[in-house]
């Protein structure tokens, strides 16, 4: 029996964005993935403020316990965004282990140009593409998107989402508000889907069911569809610089870091 918890679907945790930015801030989010009731994994989410403008964010996927010796996984995609002359340079390094399965990429992308760059260190092949200007990669499109739905700037949203050599179409929709049960207490939260264009992208993993938190907003809930059934992710803590968050409680006003 293979409980596959890819990584790829998994990005869609990271609606969780801090803002404002500052430098010097830190922030961890650590979710639970569980499978017929039982936790077969877990997600840490994080993110570094620089100086000079420099963000540093990772996500990391890990099967956990007895799952992993029937099928192991541990996934960590980085990202560095730096800025240059020509706009922010996104470096985007992917270490994948699922299995049999392995994959040792770098995306180098300037979302202003349009340039990306991939290079695969198993292969050892490097390409040039174009892409659509503001498309952006993986980690950081749905790092920023927290930001949109906390302004309810849209209910439809059409994206383009960089990942495994191509441009994928990506359309992204709010829906309700209800009040949920989390480990942090009940509290109101919106329905999001994301609904990929693409063949490729979701192919084997599709999410479901995302639920984000209203009051402040982060990714409380995914269900995500797999082989075997559904596999569900929970934020299970959450903090910035070391104190804890709560998502009912709202941020402080005027740009406070916590």
């Amino acid at each position: 029996m293979r409980v596959r918890i890819s990584g790829s679907a998994f990005f869609l945790l990271a609606l969780v964005a801090p803002a404002p930015a500052l430098p010097g801030r830190q922030e961890t989010m650590v979710y639970d993935i569980s499978w017929l009731g039982m936790t077969v994994g877990g997600m840490t989410v994080q993110e570094e403020q620089r100086e000079g403008g420099v963000v540093a964010r990772s996500i990391r996927v890990r099967s956990r316990s007895w799952v992993s010796t029937l099928y192991h996984v541990d996934t960590t995609v980085h990202c560095l965004i730096e800025p240059t002359p020509t706009g922010p340079r996104h470096t985007v390094s992917k270490a994948v282990a699922e299995g049999d399965f392995v994959q040792n990429d770098t995306l180098l992308l300037w979302p202003a140009t349009g340039v990306c760059i991939w290079s695969n260190a198993l292969t050892k092949t490097c390409t040039t593409a174009s892409v659509p200007t503001n498309a952006q990669d993986g980690v950081s499109f749905f790092f920023g998107l927290r930001d949109t739905l906390l302004h309810g700037a849209y209910t439809n949203k059409a994206c383009r989402l960089v990942m495994d050599g191509e441009a994928h179409a990506l359309e992204i929709t709010t829906g309700a508000t209800k009040r949920i049960s989390t480990p942090f207490g009940k509290t109101e939260a919106t329905a999001v889907s994301a609904v990929s264009k693409s063949p490729t992208l979701f192919s084997r993993n599709k999410p479901k069911a995302i639920w984000v938190a209203r009051t402040r907003p982060a990714v409380l809930e995914v269900d995500v569809s797999i082989a075997l059934g559904t596999v569900h992710v929970t934020l299970q803590s959450w903090s910035i610089d070391g104190t804890a968050i709560d998502p009912r409680v709202p941020a402080p006003a005027g740009g406070a870091k916590k």
